[in-house]
């Protein structure tokens, strides 16, 4: 995973996303050494508004297993983020409708 893609989606840095959304399509699916995508670590972060714009690209990151066989909903519920659980939960539903 690129170091500054991964320094953006641990702080939380949205305009890091938002400036450079175009050029992000490739580290979506790249990987962590523990296995993270950046949905990953937005979840566990509870970054709401950074997992919703991963997930309305793609979507089928929600169903991504790190190293430890975790999904982006178990990071953001071992961290205590409801909402961000709720978002990742809601688009997977919509998803399989």
């Amino acid at each position: 995973m690129d170091p500054q893609v991964y320094r953006a989606v641990t702080s939380g840095n949205l305009g890091f996303f938002r400036n450079n959304w175009q050029n992000l399509d490739n580290h979506l699916k790249q990987k962590s050494p523990r296995g993270d995508t950046i949905l990953h670590i937005a979840a566990r972060f509870g970054h709401d508004q950074i997992v919703q714009r991963i997930l309305r690209t793609d979507r089928e990151l929600s169903f991504s297993e790190n190293s430890i066989s975790n999904l982006p909903l178990h990071e953001a519920a071992s961290g205590g983020h409801q909402s961000t659980a709720n978002k990742i939960l809601d688009s997977a539903l919509q998803g399989h409708q």
